[in-house]
């Protein structure tokens, strides 16, 4: 089999060519050339529950505004095989000079999307993992849709991309797949992607576009530290951030998104019900506002009920191991037993034949895990938790 190739060339917001191995996928066409335009929305308003919202009417001015070109043409594009296409109800996914790329060619988005899309026989709508296996050139693709959270009205999907070439992960034995987010904030439900598929790349559709309304502020794609979470959740080994310029609903752009990278996260692996783990959050919560307000062990807190997945049960594993000294990636100041992260388990190898046998029921909490810093701690050891997130120093 020939070594996998991807080349991925960003022209504006959302809009990406895909090269797979010599195949082209065609992500969000939009190619308004005139900056500074101004997009009416207001048949995207007219769908809306508006006194859900909190209004009475359409807000004014219902526009979208766009600042910049794209950076290719339409008559500049190579041939492009398919379409990726998340929504097509919204003018900054789906433009005027983007739907001229729908005709004669395949077209993959939502159920109400295609419908809306027709009679062009060659859009396919997929609904949340509904899997399809296309000939696209010369080689057969399994494209399934993944689901999103967006805009209060409409439907919207992103993608798992898999074809033979990529290849299967050698440790997981995973099949290799590359993930496009289309228009979504975080969700728990994207862990799943994890689950099933090694992902290569991940295009995720970012800029933290909101809306403020009487109900308050909906936001409706990514920020950057969503982004980061969603990356180490579903093992995604390089993102390819898009959607976070050019557009003034848009309120986090690359300063932001580089900002957010920074911010060393920390997951609570959390059992509400236990005293234990209560207490470990509070300690947390406390230790995250002293971080704010002093600039000092700044992180990001991220707090669970679910189990890890399994690639992250395996660095929990080898980050409380061993201690400093010993030949691991931990950094951990003190060792803890399997046992303590999987009940019952040996080794980790028999931690690991347990999690997949009980879906996680074993798998013990509270657990503080730093993964920037491959650390953890087990309970509510509050000297070990500051340690960590850095509030007191080594040796205290």
């Amino acid at each position: 089999m020939s070594t996998p190739t991807l080349t991925i060339t960003h022209i504006t917001t959302a809009t990406t060519i895909l090269n797979i191995n010599g195949t082209t996928f065609l992500t969000d066409p939009f190619f308004g050339s005139i900056d500074g335009t101004e997009y009416d929305t207001t048949p995207v308003w007219e769908q809306a529950d508006l006194k859900s919202l909190g209004l009475d009417a359409i807000p004014p001015p219902p526009h979208l505004i766009n600042r910049r070109g794209p950076a290719l043409q339409l008559n500049e594009l190579p041939p492009i095989d398919a379409v990726l296409l998340s929504h097509e109800d919204h003018l900054d996914n789906l433009d005027p000079e983007g739907r001229k790329l729908l005709d004669a060619r395949k077209v993959f988005t939502t159920p109400d999307g295609a419908n809306n899309l027709r009679p062009r026989p060659g859009v396919v709508g997929l609904r949340p993992w509904e899997t399809v296996t296309p000939t696209i050139g010369d080689k057969v693709f399994r494209i399934t849709g993944t689901p999103c959270k967006h805009f209060p009205v409409g439907e919207v999907t992103g993608f798992i991309l898999e074809t033979d070439s990529l290849g299967v992960h050698a440790e997981s034995g995973k099949p290799n797949a590359i993930y496009f987010s289309g228009d979504t904030v975080y969700i728990d439900e994207l862990k799943e992607i994890g689950k099933r598929w090694h992902v290569t790349a991940a295009l995720l559709n970012l800029g933290n576009a909101t809306f403020d309304f009487p109900v308050g502020p909906i936001q409706i794609t990514m920020d950057g530290q969503q982004a980061v979470r969603l990356m180490r959740e579903i093992g995604a080994e390089v993102m390819i951030p898009v959607h976070f310029e050019s557009w003034e609903h848009f309120r986090e752009d690359r300063e932001g998104l580089v900002e957010a990278k920074t911010l060393d996260p920390i997951t609570l692996f959390h059992a509400p019900s236990s005293s234990t783990s209560t207490n470990a959050y509070n300690i947390l919560k406390r230790a995250s506002t002293a971080a704010s307000s002093t600039a000092r062990g700044d992180f990001q807190l991220e707090v669970t009920t679910a189990p890890p997945t399994t690639d992250q049960l395996r660095n929990i594993l080898d980050y409380v191991s061993a201690d400093a000294n010993a030949a691991s990636t931990s950094r951990n100041s003190k060792a803890y037993a399997v046992s303590d992260v999987i009940t019952g388990a040996k080794d980790a190898e028999d931690a690991l034949r347990k999690f997949k046998e009980d879906g996680g029921s074993g798998f013990v909490r509270p657990i503080t895990v730093d993964w920037t810093n491959a650390q953890a701690v087990i309970g509510d050891n509050e000297s070990e938790i500051l340690r960590m997130v850095h509030q007191i120093e080594e040796g205290n």
